[in-house]
């Protein structure tokens, strides 16, 4: 019954470790999925404002370069 406490602290110390947990590796692969497009890691920031998010989403599904780019080889 640990989660279901009177003030569910537990629970908000189990999930605040994941979300850390999750953060880096997610930021870390969105920045090398922008590098597949062409695009700085920069653009990452784009997240944090209200829709922004939206078109990093765009981005990321887009396809990649074809071929070398700025930031290294193709990686197919």
């Amino acid at each position: 019954m640990l989660f279901f406490g009177s003030d569910g602290i537990f629970s908000l110390i189990v999930v605040g470790l994941y979300y850390l947990a999750i953060l880096v590796p997610t930021l870390a692969v969105t920045v090398r999925r922008l590098h597949d497009t062409d695009r700085a890691g920069w653009w990452l920031l784009l997240a944090f404002i209200p829709f922004g998010g939206l078109v990093i989403f765009v981005f990321t599904v887009l396809e990649g370069t074809n071929g070398n780019n700025q930031f290294g080889p193709s990686p197919k």
